[in-house]
């Protein structure tokens, strides 16, 4: 009896043990999961974050790239600026603005016209302010037309020695037939005669002015708009030279 009790008791220890130590070995083989898993968890985070730095750098980079392009950029736009601005005051210093630019582009239309630039600079050598100036005297005519040229239709100054005569466009009415007055939106051409047969004209629409010199005075002209198909003309005259 003591014998069989002695082998139970043994293989009883035996299982025991047997549990115990596969108990062990299931709680190391977890550990080493364990382990393994946090360690592989570990290098992931650390692949990651070298990842997420090498993205940071990166855009970084192209950070500052834009940052110095922008700044180069900046650069060019102020001194974009700045030559707006010098050539806007150097264009104000220069480009004649007003009366000034009135007389510059008189001086350009007549040269185009073919007048001689030392006669121009005759003319302006001359000018000065006027003095001994006959009073203005206005007269009025009928334009002539290509359909109308009857009788007043001239002027006569300096005690009829120069004559004032014009050929405007026809106007229209409202079914566009032609009417014997003048339209004075048109050009006209102004022609006036000196009492030797010289003439000289002027075409545009009017207000038209001219000047002329016979003898020792010159003879200023200023033409507008008059009663319907008339046109007064102002002229006075100065000594000249």
């Amino acid at each position: 009896m003591s014998l069989g009790l002695y082998d139970y008791d043994r293989r009883r220890r035996r299982r025991v043990w047997g549990r115990l130590i596969r108990f062990g070995f299931f709680l190391l083989l977890l550990g080493g999961i364990a382990v393994f898993a946090y360690q592989a968890g570990i290098e992931r985070r650390i692949a990651r974050e070298a990842e997420l730095q090498e993205n940071i750098d990166e855009l970084n980079g192209a950070l500052a790239e834009v940052q110095h392009y922008a700044a180069g950029l900046e650069g060019e736009l102020q001194e974009a600026r700045d030559q707006y601005d010098a050539l806007n005051q150097r264009y104000e210093a220069e480009v004649p603005t007003g009366v000034l630019r009135g007389l510059v582009e008189q001086v350009a239309g007549r040269l185009d016209d073919g007048t001689d630039p030392g006669r121009l600079s005759f003319y302006i050598d001359s000018a000065g302010p006027p003095h001994d100036c006959s009073e203005p005297a206005t007269r009025s005519f009928f334009m002539a037309t290509p359909l109308w040229n009857g009788p007043n239709t001239s002027a006569a100054f300096a005690d009829g020695r120069i004559i004032v005569t014009g050929l405007g466009e026809n106007a229209l009415d409202a079914g566009g037939q032609a009417q014997p007055q003048f339209d004075p939106t048109q050009d006209v051409t102004l022609t006036f005669t000196t009492i030797d047969g010289e003439e000289t004209s002027v075409a545009g629409r009017l207000p038209l002015q001219h000047a002329l010199v016979m003898g020792d005075r010159e003879y200023r002209f200023s033409v507008t708009e008059g009663l319907t198909s008339m046109v007064d003309v102002t002229a006075d005259s100065c000594p000249f030279p």
